[in-house]
């Protein structure tokens, strides 16, 4: 009797922890998009940046059917759970949040000296969407 009542106990709280997860992850937004109400803050990168944006390259269109996906990790660690997109490589404002693990359309990439950013493309099931540029270690090209 007891060994029946530990495992339904255990049941119970494994339930408890899949729902609750499944729940949180359900909520959790897959776009967020920057306003003049609501802007959002430009972080500091977790790797270099290019020192001086003179010598940044042109950015090149990378044609039709190129796509990608958003992915936040630096050195196996989730740092971005939502990836920012910027308005460009200089990163004077943010456009919005995409999620990481989202697949988006690259449109162009611009090789720098240290750091290259891509422009993408996230279109939201609801109809929205974001362009921004965002860094290369956040982008798996596919």
């Amino acid at each position: 009797m007891w060994a029946l009542a530990c495992w339904a106990l255990l049941v119970a709280a494994a339930t408890l922890t899949f729902t609750t997860s499944a729940r949180a992850q359900a909520e959790a937004p897959v776009l967020v998009l920057a306003s003049a109400e609501a802007p959002i803050e430009v972080p500091v990168f977790p790797f270099d940046d290019n020192p001086d944006p003179n010598q940044c390259g042109i950015p090149q269109p990378l044609g039709a059917g190129f796509t990608g996906i958003l992915q936040g990790v630096v050195e196996g660690e989730l740092v971005e759970p939502m990836v920012y997109l910027y308005d460009s490589h200089l990163r004077s404002a943010v456009h919005g949040l995409v999620a990481s693990g989202s697949v988006v359309e690259v449109i162009l990439a611009q090789s720098n000296p240290v750091l290259d950013f891509y422009m993408v493309r996230y279109r939201a099931a609801d109809g929205r969407s974001v362009e921004g540029w965002v860094p290369a270690p956040f982008l798996e090209l596919r």
